[in-house]
């Protein structure tokens, strides 16, 4: 990661907890860290950390980055990171612990997806904004030509549909199948969605 890009993401991360109590475990050392894991029977990996974001379980997750596992590591099953798996659930703290450890906020997962994509799917609100704000792609495409923006029409959530052509996102992009945010959102018979994609003008 680059020194610029490694300060953002510390910013980004100190701004979201700033109203947030700080992550328990910090800083453990690593043999510490590794000498705990294994009193709870856990072996330092990549399929754990990726596992354990996903329950919300900022101790473990703590646990495993300072037992040196890399927060840009993927699982053995859907090379996801721990980062895919906390932006869907929309885990704020592990957002942010994450991203100050050096996740790569535009991953890819096997699937093409990229944590925004996985967050704004699943109405995450928070969880978009956040990532927004670490910098994210909006219209970085996954592998069936999805953008976060489509994404979020398929969800309904309108606060995440604002939040990302408030960031640039192209309404006119269309997806594998040749379908635009504006028409999967027509299909589905939601005119307030509809009214806001017409609103938003061409890209920014």
């Amino acid at each position: 990661m680059l020194a610029a890009d490694r300060l953002r993401c510390i910013a980004v991360a100190a701004l979201l907890l700033g109203a947030l109590p700080a992550w328990p475990a910090a800083a453990a050392g690593r043999s510490e860290a590794k000498r705990q894991l294994a009193s709870m029977g856990l072996e330092p990996s990549a399929d754990r950390l990726v596992q354990y974001a996903a329950d919300g379980d900022l101790v473990t997750v703590g646990l495993l980055l300072d037992a040196g596992v890399s927060a840009r590591a993927v699982d053995s099953v859907h090379g996801a990171t721990a980062l895919h798996n906390a932006a869907a659930q929309g885990h704020l703290r592990l957002i942010a612990r994450l991203l100050e450890a050096g996740a790569e906020v535009d991953a890819f997962d096997s699937y093409g997806a990229t944590p925004l994509i996985n967050a704004a799917y699943h109405g995450r609100a928070a969880a978009v904004q956040a990532l927004l704000a670490a910098r994210a792609t909006a219209d970085r495409r996954s592998a069936q030509g999805s953008t976060a923006l489509i994404a979020a029409v398929y969800s309904g959530d309108l606060t995440v549909v604002d939040a990302l052509l408030a960031a640039g996102a192209d309404p006119a992009l269309a997806d594998g199948s040749g379908q635009t945010a504006r028409q999967i959102a027509e299909s589905a018979g939601r005119s307030d969605l509809v009214a806001r994609l017409d609103g938003a003008g061409p890209a920014r």
